[in-house]
């Protein structure tokens, strides 16, 4: 017979493996309720609060991704045509009459975004049919926070460039593939760029806000495109482009409210950095007033009351993984613009990219000629 202690110490293990057991069987247990009561509250959520969820997690700036984008944009325009006409004494003058035009334009983008590598990748294509507007080419750009460096493949646009630089760099002959543009450190060191991020969530969601709860419709993720992303919630915005321009107007103010009260919580010697930012943003916020005027005074209203249908899908974490846009106006004289396309987005911890710059390959444009652009581009 073993000793009392050893069947002490026996049962001491017994009840020592059965409590890790019991516990590992609660985590578990855990893990699949709150995976399965998140995935519930995302199933019972409204529409727009499912676009508040969607924000979230797509600022919280952690998710990287590959995306590509398909946009078809039909254009039906009268345009100023000149024609030769043999006046009364023999002459030939010419006369401007209006005749109508079409210019059809496929706009497709490809990318990628690395939130670790802290960097982003764009390329746009454009291809047109139309005579008019003789335009075919994609413009691979990479932009590169950590060092403020811009990376632009412009092969495709090749002889506009050899001529850029002809005009710009007399006698200088580049035949690099890339070429990189550095953004001079004044220009952004002082400038609040993290506190302007970080007023985006809200801005955006006091945005849609804006919008009146009926515009917003939870539909079935099972359509054409729900089953192209892979989506596990479909949620639909109608909108008009007059409410569209609202929008817009209220995500403005949101930053500038929300840059104005940082500003109030900085050292006196950092305020004017805020106030260039908010300089900027004024500006805009004048086109934007301006635009509104336009379209407020025109004879044809079609445009404001232009009806706008913007799908958004959503995986089963609430992620956007992918969006659906469509417009279709048309004036009384038979001028037309429609637009209709689709941007997919793919997670992944590797997201891919297609530029590779090195040293070898790529030319270092003069940051002087680049400061010269930026300070022409900024408003006065």
């Amino acid at each position: 017979m073993p000793p009392a202690g050893n069947k002490t110490n026996g049962s001491k293990k017994t009840l020592g493996i059965l409590a890790v057991a019991a516990i590992g069987c609660v985590a578990i247990a855990g893990g699949a309720y709150a995976y399965w009561h998140s995935h519930y509250d995302l199933a019972s959520k409204s529409p727009k609060e499912l676009i508040h969820i969607a924000i979230q997690k797509g600022y919280a700036f952690k998710d990287n991704y590959n995306f590509n984008s398909e946009y078809n944009i039909e254009v039906r325009q009268l345009v100023p045509v000149s024609q030769p006409q043999i006046s009364e004494d023999g002459s030939f003058v010419t006369t401007s009459v209006m005749s109508m035009q079409d210019i059809n334009l496929a706009l497709k983008m490809n990318g990628a975004v690395d939130y670790q590598q802290q960097k982003f990748e764009l390329t746009p294509s454009i291809t047109s049919k139309s005579y008019q507007l003789p335009i075919s080419g994609s413009l691979p750009m990479l932009f590169d926070f950590k060092n403020m460096t811009l990376v632009v493949d412009p092969s495709s646009f090749r002889p506009l460039v050899n001529n850029f630089i002809q005009q710009t760099m007399p006698g200088k002959k580049i035949n690099s593939q890339y070429f990189a543009f550095t953004v001079p450190s004044q220009y952004y060191e002082q400038l609040p760029l993290k506190g302007l991020v970080q007023t985006l969530p809200k801005a955006m969601t006091e945005g849609y806000d804006s919008i009146d709860d009926k515009n917003f419709t939870k539909d079935s993720a099972d359509d054409a495109d729900g089953k192209r992303f892979n989506a596990k919630y479909h949620i639909r915005l109608n909108t008009t482009q007059n409410q569209s321009e609202k929008m817009s107007t209220v995500i403005l103010k949101s930053i500038q409210t929300q840059l104005t009260e940082q500003a109030k919580q900085v050292p006196a010697d950092k305020k004017q950095n805020y106030d260039q930012v908010l300089n900027v943003l004024n500006h805009i916020d004048e086109i934007q007033s301006q635009t509104q005027k336009q379209l407020a005074s025109a004879a044809d209203n079609a445009l404001k009351d232009m009806p706008i249908v913007s799908d958004v899908y959503l995986d089963k974490e609430g992620r956007v993984v992918g969006m659906h846009h469509e417009f279709n106006y048309q004036d009384e004289r038979g001028q037309s613009l429609k637009l209709n396309g689709w941007i997919k987005l793919d997670y992944t911890q590797q997201p891919q990219f297609t530029i590779q710059s090195n040293a070898d390959n790529t030319y270092n444009v003069d940051q002087n000629l680049l400061a010269n652009t930026i300070m022409q581009a900024l408003p006065r």
